[in-house]
C-alpha cells in the first residue's frame, strides 16, 4: 500500500446538464485569466501609457485562438503517427480536450499574431512581450495542472514521497507536470524581480574601472523567459515516459527546447554586447 504520494485525480470532467466540462480546459482558461490580469497590473505599474486594458483584452482575443492552433499543431507534428498516419486519425487533431498542446508552438503563433496587432495599433510589441514574460510563466504553470487531471505526461517510476499515483497501479511516477509548474513559478518570480529592479532604467555601474551607462535592451526579459523555460523543459523532458519521437536518443521536444535555449542565449549575449558597444561609442568624447 502507498502511504505517501500525490493521489490520482478522481475525474477529469463533469457535467452541467448535457454539457461536458473538461478540467483540462478549465486549467488552461484559468491560467490565461490570471496571466492577463497579472500583465495588466505590470503595464499599469511600469508602462501605464503603453496599452490600456481594452486594447490588451482585444489583443488577447486575437492572440488566444491562434496560440491554441499553433500549440495544437506543434504537438501533432511532434507525434505525427497519432494524427497523420491514416485519414481516420485526422479527426484526433480536433480532440484538444484529450490533452496535447505544445507551448513552443503556441508562443510562436501568439507572438506572430501579437506583432500584426501591435503594428496596426502602433503599440511597442517588444515592451509588451517583456512585461508579458512572467505572466506567460504563471499561465503555463496553472495550465500544467490540466495534465494532472488528464493523467498524462508523468515521468519515470520513483520511490519519492511526492510520487504521482496513477489509478491503482501501485507504482509511483515523477509528477513532471508539477516539476514544470514549480520551475515556471520560480522563473516568474525571478523575471518579476528583474522588471521591478531594472526595467528600462538607466543605471551607472563600474566595469573595468570605468563608469559606463547600462540598461536592459528591450526584449531582454522575454529573451530570458525563453531561456528559462527551454532550459527547464530540456531536462524535464528527459524523465517523461509518454511517447515521443527520438533523435539519437533525444526526445524531440527536449532537443527542440535545447536548441532554442542555446540560440536564445547567443541572441542575448550578442544584443547586450552590441548595446554596450554603442553606449561606449556614444559616451566617447570626440575631438
Amino acid at each position: 500500500m502507498i502511504y505517501n504520494s500525490i493521489p490520482s485525480p478522481p475525474y477529469n470532467s463533469f457535467l452541467i446538464g448535457s454539457l461536458t466540462i473538461h478540467i483540462y480546459a478549465l486549467c488552461i482558461l484559468f491560467g490565461i485569466i490570471v496571466g492577463l490580469f497579472f500583465l495588466n497590473f505590470l503595464v499599469k505599474k511600469y508602462k501605464p501609457n503603453l496599452i490600456d486594458f481594452e486594447e490588451l483584452l482585444e489583443m488577447i482575443c486575437w492572440v488566444l485562438p491562434f496560440s491554441i492552433i499553433g500549440a495544437r499543431l506543434f504537438h501533432c507534428l511532434t507525434i505525427p503517427d497519432n494524427y497523420f498516419s491514416s485519414p481516420a486519425k485526422l479527426i484526433n487533431i480536433l480532440k484538444i480536450w484529450q490533452g496535447g498542446l505544445g507551448i513552443m508552438g503556441g508562443v510562436t503563433f501568439g507572438v506572430i499574431t501579437a506583432y500584426i496587432f501591435a503594428v496596426k495599433k502602433s503599440i511597442s510589441l517588444v515592451t509588451v512581450l517583456d512585461l508579458a514574460a512572467p505572466c506567460l510563466l504563471v499561465a503555463q504553470a496553472i495550465g500544467r495542472f490540466g495534465n494532472y487531471f488528464n493523467k498524462e505526461l508523468y515521468g519515470l517510476p520513483t520511490t519519492l514521497p511526492w510520487g504521482l499515483k496513477i489509478d491503482n497501479s501501485g507504482i509511483l511516477y515523477h509528477p513532471t507536470f508539477l516539476y514544470e509548474a514549480i520551475w515556471n513559478c520560480l522563473g516568474a518570480v525571478i523575471l518579476y524581480l528583474i522588471i521591478k529592479k531594472t526595467f528600462f532604467k538607466v543605471r551607472e555601474i563600474k566595469k573595468q574601472q570605468q563608469l559606463v551607462k547600462w540598461q536592459l535592451v528591450k526584449g531582454t526579459i522575454f529573451n530570458l523567459y525563453i531561456i528559462w523555460y527551454c532550459f527547464g523543459r530540456t531536462f524535464i523532458e528527459l524523465i517523461r515516459i509518454d511517447y515521443s519521437y527520438q533523435f539519437y536518443s533525444w526526445r524531440i521536444n527536449s532537443l527542440i527546447a535545447c536548441i532554442i535555449c542555446v540560440l536564445a542565449i547567443i541572441c542575448l549575449v550578442v544584443r547586450q554586447k552590441s548595446f554596450l558597444k554603442k553606449s561606449n561609442l556614444a559616451s566617447t568624447p570626440t575631438a
